[in-house]
């Protein structure tokens, strides 16, 4: 994972998006918490980089173990991204000061007022 200061979304590549540059996709349909929270898909441009995929809610963790974790994180689960091919990442973590766009939800921030972290 790339943790970029500029962004505020938190996406991740799945099996589906055969346009990514990594094989270490989040296997979504393993996970028994998972919800796709819409069918329109979603768009976040990096430059000339873009993704696209469909906001989602799961766990998500700091670390292996369960003390530092957003028990209804929201995200996109990827399934294409044009533009991206040098990134050698599994996705990107944002950790903006503030959300910039629509329904983005900041991963520090959560673990911040779920009293995961200081």
């Amino acid at each position: 994972m790339i943790f970029d200061t500029g962004s505020s979304w938190l996406w991740v590549e799945t099996p589906e998006c055969i346009s990514c540059a990594t094989s270490n996709y989040f296997k979504y349909r393993q996970s028994t918490t998972f919800r796709q929270l819409s069918n329109q898909q979603s768009q976040v441009s990096y430059g000339s980089g873009h993704i696209w995929g469909f906001r989602s809610q799961d766990k998500v963790c700091l670390s292996a173990n369960d003390d530092q974790c957003s028990n209804n994180m929201i995200f996109i689960a990827t399934k294409n991204q044009q533009g991206l091919s040098g990134m050698t990442s599994d996705g990107i973590v944002g950790l903006a000061p503030v959300a910039r766009g629509q329904g983005a939800s900041l991963f520090i921030e959560q673990l911040y007022l779920n009293g995961k972290i200081d």
